[in-house]
C-alpha cells in the first residue's frame, strides 16, 4: 500500500516536472559568477507577469537572485546587467546598487518589453559586471 503510493506520487512529481517544461512561459537561463567580487546570479528567469491586466502582453519579468558569496558586507558596489542581441548591439541595461551584507541573497525583479525561446538563446546574450 505504501509503496504504492510512493510510487504514484513519483509518477505524479515527473508528470509534473514534464508539463511545466512544455508549457511553462517560464525562461531559464545560465548561473552568471563574478568571482573576483564574489557575486554570483542565479535563478535568471523570464515570465509573464502573474496578475492579469491589459498590459500584460506589452511587459515580461526577469527575475534573478544575486548572492553576496563574501565574509563582509558589501557597500554601494554597481552591478551592470546588460543584453546584446546576436550582432552584439546593446538592447537593455539596468545597473543595481548593492548593500548585503555578509553570506546573503536578495531577489530583484526587472521588466522589460520582451523576452522569448530566443531571449535566453544563442541569439541574445546577456552579461553582468562591477561598474567602478
Amino acid at each position: 500500500m505504501i509503496g504504492g503510493c510512493i510510487k504514484f506520487m513519483k509518477d505524479l512529481i515527473k508528470l509534473f516536472i514534464l508539463c511545466a517544461f512544455f508549457y511553462s512561459n517560464l525562461l531559464i537561463a545560465k548561473n552568471f559568477e563574478i568571482p573576483e567580487e564574489g557575486i554570483v546570479i542565479k535563478n535568471i528567469t523570464c515570465e509573464t507577469p502573474s496578475n492579469p491586466s491589459n498590459n500584460q502582453d506589452k511587459y515580461k519579468l526577469i527575475t534573478m537572485l544575486i548572492y553576496n558569496k563574501n565574509n563582509f558586507s558589501i557597500e554601494s558596489k554597481v552591478l551592470s546587467f546588460d543584453l546584446y542581441d546576436k550582432d552584439g548591439d546593446r538592447l537593455f541595461g539596468h545597473r543595481f546598487i548593492l548593500k548585503m551584507s555578509p553570506r546573503t541573497a536578495v531577489r530583484e525583479v526587472l521588466s522589460v518589453p520582451e523576452c522569448n525561446d530566443s531571449f535566453f538563446g544563442r541569439k541574445t546574450s546577456y552579461k553582468f559586471s562591477i561598474e567602478i
